[in-house]
């Protein structure tokens, strides 16, 4: 068994494919496996692929129903410990990062890096935090293209869910984290770019987006979510109290500066 299976699905990306598969193929790590799971690619991409079929364990080149069902397609031919979902178009940040990650792992269920972002030729760092939580999954998620998944989760628990379009990245790490108490580890590493080209990052799509992630938490998390606001609600009246005692102390304050300045100034004119 493998320590990593890496798998890359694409679709009509034949110069991402290169990319990708070239960074995979110059890691100095190499206890792993390398699938590649295609949607039926009229591009070119097959001829890419079959230039390195040699290195890979697996491939197949047919329509599929979405993003995740090709995920679940890979997920179900893989041997590995961990899993790494690098899509076609990113790319590993260099050829020591899997062996750093790998060597920080200390046997976690996930285990994440940083994020370098692509925004059309602009590179920054997006990082994520040591502590992750159910107020943190509202607003945010990890990135699958800079994290190890244990393979163990997906066959005890879930899979992707293919009725979701573009956030089932994000319901898997949530139900994973907040439902079954996965264990994790942050390794303050870039480790991936992440092209900006993708579904997710079109604005046109943020709000169907939206609207996914709301009714996974409707079904699943419903008197989180109550909570949560209740406590948000909570949060914004302490905030509101502490300014106005913040206010009243500050006029408290400013009242005895006057009594101190004009006593000063009336002291002064008593001397001459």
């Amino acid at each position: 068994m493998p320590k990593l299976s890496i798998i890359t699905i694409n679709l009509n990306n034949s110069a991402g494919l290169q990319k990708t598969m070239a960074s995979v193929f110059g890691q100095t790590f190499t206890d792993y496996e390398y699938l590649v799971i295609d949607g039926g690619s009229t591009d070119g991409s097959i001829d890419e692929i079959k230039k390195h079929q040699n290195k890979l364990v697996y491939w197949m080149s047919e329509k599929d129903k979405g993003i995740y069902h090709a995920m679940n397609k890979g997920i179900q031919q893989v041997k590995g410990e961990y899993l790494l979902f690098l899509n076609s178009g990113d790319y590993l940040v260099n050829n020591e990062v899997i062996t750093q990650l790998v060597a920080a792992s200390e046997g976690r269920d996930i285990v994440y890096g940083v994020m370098v972002v692509d925004d059309n030729g602009k590179l920054y760092n997006k990082d994520y935090p040591e502590r992750l939580s159910f107020s943190y999954f509202l607003k945010d998620t990890l990135p699958h293209s800079c994290s190890l998944i244990k393979r163990r989760l997906f066959l005890e628990f879930e899979l992707y869910n293919e009725n979701l379009r573009s956030t089932s990245d994000w319901a898997f790490f949530l139900n994973m984290i907040c439902k079954y108490n996965a264990t994790y580890k942050r390794v303050p590493l870039p480790f991936a770019v992440f092209n900006m080209d993708g579904i997710s990052s079109q604005k046109e799509n943020w709000e169907w987006i939206l609207n996914d992630k709301k009714d996974v938490l409707k079904k699943n998390y419903s008197a989180f979510l109550d909570d949560y606001k209740r406590m948000d609600e909570c949060e914004l009246q302490l905030k509101k109290y502490s300014q106005q005692l913040i206010n009243i102390e500050n006029s408290r304050l400013w009242k005895v500066r006057n009594r101190v300045v004009g006593f000063s100034v009336v002291k002064f004119f008593f001397k001459k």
